[in-house]
């Protein structure tokens, strides 16, 4: 049975502080114990010195996915890297707070967990 894992941060830089090791060395050892790929996803793309290049190609992750909610040098990423965007998110957000209105109304229900 083919297994992909997904390691989840808040911020790109609590794993890569001073380096992308500790993430990294979470993909492996998920590769080790039997997963065929790891995926890693950061709300926020707080990136270390150096990190970008450790996350390229010779690291085991198969992506990491951040949001655009810090200003990135989007040519500087490798390819691994995906930016999702919060924009449009973050401007409904803004609004419906602006405008008295609920902030859970734009989940659609679907951040309920019962």
């Amino acid at each position: 049975m083919e297994t992909d894992l997904v390691i989840v941060v808040s911020a790109a830089e609590t794993v890569l502080h001073g380096g992308p090791a500790t993430l990294l060395a979470a993909a492996d050892a998920l590769l080790a114990a039997g997963a065929t790929g790891v995926h890693a996803f950061a709300t926020h793309g707080l990136f270390a010195p150096g990190a970008p290049e450790a996350l390229g190609a010779a690291s085991s992750l198969t992506e990491i996915a951040v949001t655009d909610t810090v200003a990135l040098d989007r040519a500087s990423l490798p390819e691994k890297v995906a930016v999702v965007t919060a924009s449009e998110l973050l401007a409904d957000s803004i609004r419906n707070v602006f405008e008295d209105r609920s902030v859970s109304e734009l989940f659609a229900g679907e951040n309920e967990l019962f």
